[in-house]
């Protein structure tokens, strides 16, 4: 290649990072539960450069996870090292801006958002006579790929990226979004089998982000060229506390590098700040869950705003990772914390892209490997542990901030996933579950009992997709440990809406059970059922949306019925 054609491309790609939006990242607050918690579009969460951390579960500035943000790394076959990391976007710095990494026409610096109440009122709109009577703004103007009245409502077209859209309900599997025949947003259930068809989050948020632009946090790192398809979601159940306190993320990221990353690693980067700095870090690898908590019983100090005595505690859940090469879901790899004061300088705060990325592999900044006990630094031991303080404080046996005797402070930490090959194109999928543990639900003497029990009643909530059944909203989880596979065919409810008797006519011949939950998760009916055919009653039900879950083996049907009741 002639050095004036190469001076040339590199200024065409110098062109096209220049041409990216440098406006201002669109923000939202979602607040449907107990969490205020702040949206960037740029990817961000939870962080205001101006007022700090904004995952709020009380009406104090006291924001028990200050910022969260994903990191991406790898190397292309010419051995270049991309990698895309958010922290806080101050001063300007950010690898990622709000977008698609093509460039699409259209203004996509803001944040799309809709609510269990819109999609509720919208099915029983459509379910009455089948039609459309009230076109939502909300169900009608969703970015999901296909839908005809999107440009109506925004002033510019839809790309023809079928994967890199919204996710909604896909009543008649034709691929695109059609709200006039009963379709609605929904999110990305990808390998949750349906389970949000029937656990409808009340509140769905949703935008997209890339990291095709000049990365200033990475100090100029190569880009990736990765889409983010982002939902972030909420239920609000006064019964489950720590439900009505949990923020869900789930990033859909799609490769645009066209000759595959090898050694690639995704994860994330979490600020935990419960009140006082003098919280410990912890890890359960085998449950995905990193947690802070305060170092004593007593979170009270002379310059931040505590939470005294019995404080809470802080929990992310990584409920999906991202899938290898070979389609299999990998397993938790690192778990490295983040010093702004380090006792070491190799363990310090990253600068480069390099510093990025060796944290992302398990290392410290300087790449010496993590090693178990004490802070985890010794260039001398090859005891080599990825992840730090996986035991439990209670234990002083294991290694844990209490045990290695840490001095207490704010904890940071990076997690990651990895390493595979990251193929051109390849579709992965990360979801995240942020937990705020409030403290006095036990009659305890020890802190760490109600940071434990809020962390089993986390992995109960979370696990299996959130257990495949509908979310409950009581103290009492519902779990099924049985993998489930949903099948598409519906079960027929004659007559749809109902007032009083209602057949359910299955598919199948043999079925094992048959409920029926409201749109809040709550068991209405239940019955084993011995045929085709089965009948029930629904004359003092309120009016309303239902969904009957019906299952045979492995199988689960789902169906909505719509209830004209008389209370």
């Amino acid at each position: 290649m002639s050095n004036n054609l190469t001076l040339l491309l590199l200024c065409l790609f110098s062109y096209a990072l220049d041409a990216q939006p440098d406006s201002i990242p669109a923000k939202v607050y979602m607040e449907t539960n107990n969490i205020k918690a702040l949206i960037n579009a740029n990817g961000l969460l939870f962080y205001d450069y101006e007022k700090g951390g904004q995952f709020l579960p009380d009406s104090t500035s006291r924001s028990p996870i200050k910022a969260a943000g994903i990191w991406l790394g790898g190397v292309d076959p010419g051995g270049n090292l991309k990698l895309a990391a958010q922290l806080y976007n101050e001063d300007g710095k950010q690898d990622f801006v709000p977008g698609f990494s093509s460039n699409v026409p259209g203004e996509w610096n803001q944040i799309w958002r809709t609510s269990k109440v819109d999609i509720l009122a919208h099915l029983t709109d459509y379910y009455q006579d089948f039609e459309i009577d009230d076109t939502l703004s909300s169900i009608f103007g969703w970015p999901a790929y296909g839908n005809k009245y999107f440009k109506e409502y925004h002033g510019f077209e839809l790309p023809e990226l079928p994967d890199q859209l919204a996710a909604f309900w896909d009543e008649d599997h034709s691929g695109t979004y059609d709200p006039d025949k009963g379709e609605f947003p929904l999110v990305s259930n990808g390998r949750c089998d349906g389970a949000f068809f029937f656990n409808i989050p009340d509140e769905i948020y949703w935008h997209v982000f890339h990291d095709n632009t000049p990365h200033t946090q990475t100090q100029n790192s190569h880009p990736i060229w990765m889409d983010i398809s982002h939902t972030v979601f909420s239920y609000h159940c006064t019964n489950n506390k720590i439900l009505d306190n949990t923020v869900f993320s789930n990033y859909l990221l799609t490769n645009g590098n066209l000759d595959g990353i090898d050694s690639c690693f995704m994860g994330l980067f979490l600020d935990f700040e419960l009140g006082c700095p003098d919280d410990y870090l912890g890890v359960i690898p085998e449950q995905n869950i990193l947690y802070a908590y305060n170092s004593d019983d007593d979170d009270s100090c002379p310059d931040h705003q505590g939470y005294g005595v019995y404080p809470p505690s802080a929990a992310v859940k990584l409920i999906r990772g991202p899938l290898s090469e070979f389609r299999q879901e990998m397993d938790l790899f690192a778990a490295v914390p983040l010093y702004e004061n380090p006792p070491n300088p190799g363990m310090g705060f990253p600068e480069n892209a390099q510093d990025f990325y060796n944290y992302l592999t398990g290392t410290w900044k300087d790449g010496t490997p993590v090693t178990s006990g004490g802070n985890g630094y010794d260039p001398q031991s090859t005891n080599y542990q990825s992840i730090a303080y996986p035991g439990h404080p209670d234990d002083p046996g294991s290694w844990s901030e209490v045990s290695a005797g840490s001095i207490p402070g704010s904890r940071k930490v990076v997690t990651s996933y990895g390493p595979f090959k990251l193929l051109p194109g390849a579709v992965n999928e990360i979801m995240v579950g942020y937990s705020f543990m409030p403290n006095g639900e036990f009659p305890v003497t020890d802190h760490l009992v109600d940071v434990y029990a809020g962390i089993d009643h986390v992995m109960q909530i979370f696990d299996n997709c959130f257990g495949g059944t509908p979310l409950p909203c009581s103290s009492d989880v519902i779990t099924d440990p049985s993998p489930i596979e949903t099948s598409t065919e519906p079960i027929v409810f004659i007559p749809n809406p109902a007032t009083s008797n209602v057949r359910a006519k299955f598919e199948k011949d043999y079925i094992q059970t048959f409920a029926v939950y409201d749109a809040l998760g709550r068991l209405m009916y239940q019955s084993t059922v011995f045929g085709s055919s089965h009948y029930f009653n629904v004359s003092d039900w309120p009016s309303g949306v239902y969904y009957g879950i019906a299952r045979a083996g492995h199988e689960t049907y789902i169906e909505p019925l719509v209830v004209v009741g008389i209370k």
